[in-house]
């Protein structure tokens, strides 16, 4: 785990995070199986005792308010006494503070002395005449060449006689004397001088780095050796899921075969995606105010919905019950502070004799867009128990508290906000529309995508899962890892998971123009795949992509290139459950090459970087499947019907074959694999479940080369059965027929 501070007052909007760090270093430090915790500089410092886990500080803040140097000299110089790695992004005022007292002068000295790295005090605001000399050129120019006139910096020197590395200096030509080191590592962690870090346009929302986080991040958190929880990643190959948010389920398509007969945009992904690509699952979470006729719902919209969870493929969601817009709007609830927006909601469309008669085809008229009386009778409620406000003072402050491109609060407001309709009754909303045996499984976030804290405990006493948020995008328009999202983010002591990329609305200029813009997922797809797997592959849109024939064309390129891929697909639950397993793995080192893996959950696959001849130890392992070489790491598949696993590792012999065991092990699985149980004979018994055909690819030990292999659905129907023979390579291939959405039981027996 690492730490970091942000300052709550200094930025109120950045819930609960630092936005800085979040935005341009958890992705890398996530890749380097780094956990962030957030802090709140306005709070007091943890003590020594709460960081047993913790690998290192990051500290990198835009604000100038830090803990009092009194507090916060022992602390620091505490943790480097416990051998916890200090990053150095900007320099923490207590360190940078002038006319300390003499004994806190003489912990910021002990402190930098030990931290390796010097600032002379000299603030070097000229440097047009600077030049510089990259001693580590891998470390430098990641993104974006660092060039012209340089940023000022403070004058530092690094001390290489405890082991400091200085990766650029700055220095004016045949003038020793004015040499600076900019970035450097150490054994005690790392320092980077405010402004090297990355490129930067506020205005335009452009950054690049200069630095190479991951190169930087892990020299100075050496990170080398830990194991990393990969939550990319199943069975060796790169997860892939799709989601939809409900937006514009109504929506009549413009697509020439439908629009005759007034098609929803909702029927017409089901009938051009849910139902053309069974092999794909996707999760499907309306808007229930498209749904419930007291708002903007009909029958024709349930009989949508039905039809559309009926199909195998598809898993249940929701997408709240009004559409939330601006999350943070609504976690003080006051009724007379959304009072002002209400003549901006849309109107509703009823019938003459209601919701009895709308089967007799009677005209069409408008109702209000708001239930009057419910308003009325709790802004009274509400002033009886506060005292009347004057109506300007009211929108003043409600326009004070909505975020920039909302012009109100939310989507729909027939009636007023309920935060416990928008998690659980529309959770119990959905569940009217299912077939016996699915459930509600995920509540996928909607407008600015930032739940507050009630909002996450309540999802998760609904035993949902949660997801969106994010936005990653990493193409010609958006050329840096800095819109590459982490795995998550923290909100109190739950997990936001965010969707691994954006979706169609950035695409197309908030759906304005470039309807076919999404077809450029595919950048992002592989920029995120090569030369690191950062992202799984995810396809995430909205219903309003079944009303135009190009954004329609656009979602299926991208389902067609994720056929073209070697992934596993999976259900958005189910990546949103290996998220989480992602915040709660914990890892126990017993030996140099052994580590206990516990409290993973859904996630199966610990990666180890740089470990081209490493291999798995099947004999001294417990609770692991399988393994597969990637990108020079080595994927370690677990088995998650176990709740710990013990991972050994030895040298792997240089063959040019994959590696060799005493057992059958996993290479890859199109299907998840889990309760593998040897059968003492070099065979082995597990349960499987996918989507399409089930492509895997085995490894047999050297002695065994024929095999039987069966299939039987859980209730012991025989689904498949046939002899297979290993290749030169000992590895067999199985191309499983069966659609196994329903676990189902593989026996492999040696002949």
């Amino acid at each position: 785990m690492i730490i970091t501070f942000y300052d709550s007052q200094d930025d109120p909007e950045a819930y609960m995070y630092n936005r800085i760090v979040h935005h341009m270093a958890e992705t890398p430090l996530n890749h380097l199986g780094l956990v962030v915790r957030h802090l709140d500089v306005r709070k007091p410092l943890p003590p020594m005792k709460e960081l047993g886990d913790v690998r290192g500080l990051l500290y990198w803040t835009y604000s100038d308010y830090g803990h009092p140097a009194a507090e916060f000299l022992p602390w620091i110089n505490k943790l480097l006494d416990r051998k916890i790695r200090v990053v150095l992004l900007s320099v923490p005022p207590a360190l940078n503070a002038e006319n300390l007292a003499p004994d806190l002068s003489a912990l910021a000295d002990n402190f930098w002395r030990r931290f390796g790295v010097r600032p002379s005090g000299k603030w070097v605001r000229i440097t047009y005449d600077m030049t510089l000399t990259r001693n580590t050129p891998h470390m430098l120019d990641f993104e974006r060449r660092m060039e012209g006139v340089l940023p000022p910096y403070d004058a530092a020197m690094v001390d290489p006689a405890i082991g400091a590395v200085s990766h650029l200096d700055a220095q004016r030509p045949h003038l020793p004397d004015t040499r600076s080191t900019l970035v450097a590592t150490m054994p005690t962690g790392g320092y980077v001088a405010g402004g090297y870090t990355h490129f930067s346009q506020e205005n335009a929302q452009f950054s690049q780095w200069w630095l190479n986080p991951f190169d930087f991040f892990r020299a100075a958190f050496q990170t080398d050796e830990l194991p990393k929880p990969d939550a990319t990643t199943i069975n060796g190959r790169r997860i892939f899921y799709s989601h939809i948010d409900g937006d514009g389920w109504r929506n009549l398509s413009e697509i020439r075969k439908y629009s005759r007969d007034a098609t929803f945009s909702s029927e017409v992904i089901l009938k051009e995606i849910v139902q053309k690509y069974p092999d794909l699952p996707v999760t499907i979470g309306p808007v229930v105010g498209d749904l419930d006729p007291d708002w903007y719902g009909g029958e024709k919209a349930q009989r949508v919905a039905r039809e559309i969870f009926r199909e195998p493929n598809v898993e249940a969601g929701s997408h709240t019950f009004s559409h939330p817009l601006d999350w943070g709007f609504f976690e003080d609830p006051d009724p007379r502070k959304e009072e002002p927006f209400l003549d901006q909601y849309p109107p509703r469309k009823g019938r003459v004799g209601g919701h009895l008669m709308e089967k007799l085809g009677l005209e069409k008229r408008n109702l209000p867009s708001v239930d009057t009386a419910q308003w009325k009778k709790l802004i009274a409620k509400a002033e009886a128990k506060q005292g009347a406000a004057d109506a300007k003072y009211l929108m003043e402050e409600a326009q004070k508290t909505i975020r920039k491109n909302y012009k109100r609060p939310r989507a729909y407001a027939v009636k007023p906000f309920d935060l416990n309709l928008e998690v659980g009754g529309a959770k119990r909303f959905i569940e009217r529309f299912l077939p016996p045996g699915k459930r509600v499984e995920v509540l996928q976030w909607s407008g600015n995508t930032s739940p507050f804290l009630e909002a996450m405990r309540l999802t998760e006493q609904e035993k949902m899962a949660n997801i969106n948020g994010g936005d990653t995008r990493f193409d010609r328009e958006y050329p840096s890892i800095a819109w590459v999202s982490p795995v998550g983010r923290q909100v109190g002591p739950y997990t936001q998971i965010y969707a691994s990329n954006s979706n169609e609305n950035t695409y197309t200029d908030l759906w304005t123009d470039r309807f076919f813009g999404f077809k450029h997922l595919v950048r992002t797809l592989h920029n995120t795949e090569i030369p690191r797997r950062l992202k799984p592959f995810n396809v995430y849109y909205h219903m309003y992509s079944g009303q135009k024939l190009s954004s329609l064309n656009a979602v299926k390129r991208n389902l067609d290139y994720a056929r073209e891929q070697g992934v596993i697909p999976v259900t958005t639950s189910h990546f949103a459950h290996i998220g989480g397993g992602f915040y709660s793995s914990q890892f126990e080192r017993l030996t140099p090459h052994t580590w206990r893996v516990r409290n993973h959950g859904q996630l199966c696959t610990i990666r180890f970087d740089r470990s081209a001849f490493q291999k798995v130890d099947f004999a001294r392992s417990k609770g692991v499947i399988g393994q597969r070489h990637q990108y020079g790491s080595l994927y370690v598949m677990l088995d998650t019907s176990k709740e710990e696993a013990l991972i050994a590792l030895k040298e792997a012999e240089f063959s040019g074959k994959r590696p060799t065991a005493n057992r059958l092990y996993l290479l890859d699985s199109r299907w998840r694999v889990w309760n593998f149980q040897e059968d003492g004979r070099g065979g082995a018994r597990f349960f499987a479940s996918g989507f399409g055909k089930g492509a895997m690819t085995w490894r047999v030990p050297e002695s065994s080369r024929r095999f039987q292999v069966s299939m039987e659905s859980l209730d012991g129907k025989l689904l498949s059965n046939a002899t297979v023979e290993a290749n030169a390579n000992g590895a067999i291939t199985l191309a499983l027929p069966a659609n196994a959405i329903e676990p189902v039981n593989i026996t492999f027996w040696r002949l």
